[in-house]
């Protein structure tokens, strides 16, 4: 067999270039596979670094909503057990101030009896004193015989009438005496009885007031576990306010205000510090504000305070609505406290109260509203540039 030497260049140069092109493919292949790689690892570590805060945000807003509920709930059954005790107590209270009432009565009556007694007793001795003249007289008088009596007396007339006389003083005083005796052991049966009800009714208010001091001690344990719910859902409250102003802060939508001094075209200032969680979404025809300091909450421009709202509109809490003349209101609902009373001159930048989560909602934050002869309006078309 003849080699060519050719032959064997050119088919030694195919199997190199076929080798190069396979290795160059084969580098290809594995660029792509660990780019790919480079790709995912890094869209995991995004995934596990970033997102995992926001989860965390999430099932803590969760766990907070739960744990809101849950206090509520406890608190409202704490505050329903309080009130119906303090029912009670109030109760038992108006019972022990009828019980003195009647011991102060009867302590009066039994005074009153006693000195009817003293007067009777009194003019029972004065009875006596007279029934032993009497006496005494028709003792003198009994040492005369009746010849004498008779013969010393102008008539027998005379002598008839002065024994009569001297009878029926005597009888008349001692039916006096009698009867005042029989109405002073009444009046004395009157006294026992009456110190009897004193008794009784001293009896029944020492049992109520010990019944009343173990109520008020369970009534003072139920004000301070309620104080504690109030203080846990402030807590909650202010934590999720937190998560919800570091959730919104996040959003371009959402813009803190800037300065809250600063006036609009229409004179209004802003009505608190705060993130603008949301302003005329839907519905919802008012801005929301929020800020987990609490701080106050500021009337708009100068006015008169039209309403105050003591959670007797649905939904509001404790709210506050400023008249400022021609038909133009401002409402600021949810507040935790109200500074001010129906009725007061406001002027522009004074507190009207401390911005909380009274009524329908889910953090701290003041609602506020603009109307307009009573219909609700755009509150941006008055408030100042964000």
């Amino acid at each position: 067999m003849i080699y060519n030497s050719n032959y064997f260049q050119k088919r030694q140069g195919l199997i190199s270039k076929h080798f190069k092109k396979k290795k160059i493919t084969s580098f290809k292949y594995l660029f792509t596979v660990l780019t790919f790689l480079s790709f995912t690892l890094s869209a995991f570590t995004v995934l596990f670094l970033y997102s995992p805060k926001v989860n965390v945000n999430a099932s803590r807003a969760s766990e907070i909503t739960s744990q809101l509920q849950n206090t509520r709930s406890q608190m409202q059954d704490i505050s329903k057990r309080r009130i119906d005790l303090e029912s009670e107590v109030k109760r038992m209270e108006d019972e022990i101030k009828k019980v003195e009432k009647i011991i102060k009565e009867s302590e009066q009556e039994v005074a009153n009896l006693e000195q009817k007694i003293q007067k009777n007793s009194e003019e029972i001795t004065v009875l006596t004193t007279n029934t032993k003249e009497i006496l005494k007289e028709m003792q003198i008088s009994g040492s005369i015989t009746p010849i004498e009596q008779a013969l010393s007396s102008q008539n027998l007339s005379e002598f008839l009438n002065q024994m009569y006389l001297f009878s029926s003083r005597h009888d008349k005083l001692e039916q006096n005496s009698k009867k005042l005796a029989v109405a002073n052991e009444n009046l004395k049966t009157n006294v026992s009885e009456q110190k009897t009800i004193q008794e009784e009714s001293k009896k029944t208010k020492e049992s109520l007031a010990l019944s009343k001091e173990e109520k008020d001690f369970v009534l003072a344990h139920y004000k301070d576990k309620e104080e504690e719910f109030k203080n846990q859902i402030q807590k909650l409250q202010s934590e999720q306010s937190k998560i919800q102003v570091q959730s919104t802060s996040s959003n371009s939508n959402f813009r803190s205000i800037p300065n809250s001094t600063a006036r609009s075209n229409s004179g209004f200032i802003w009505p608190a510090q705060g993130v603008i969680t949301r302003c005329v979404i839907g519905g919802h025809i008012g801005c929301d504000i929020a800020n987990a300091s609490s701080p106050p909450i500021y009337s708009v421009q100068n006015g008169i305070v039209s309403a105050v709202y003591r959670y007797t509109v649905v939904g509001y809490g404790l709210a506050v609505v400023v008249d400022h003349g021609g038909g133009l209101q401002t409402l600021y609902a949810h507040m935790s406290q109200i500074n001010v009373s129906q009725g007061q001159a406001v002027s522009q930048g004074q507190a009207l109260g401390i911005m909380g989560c009274t009524g329908f909602c889910s953090g701290t934050h003041v609602h506020f509203e603009v109307r307009e002869n009573g219909v609700r309006q755009d509150p941006l078309r008055y408030l100042p540039p964000r």
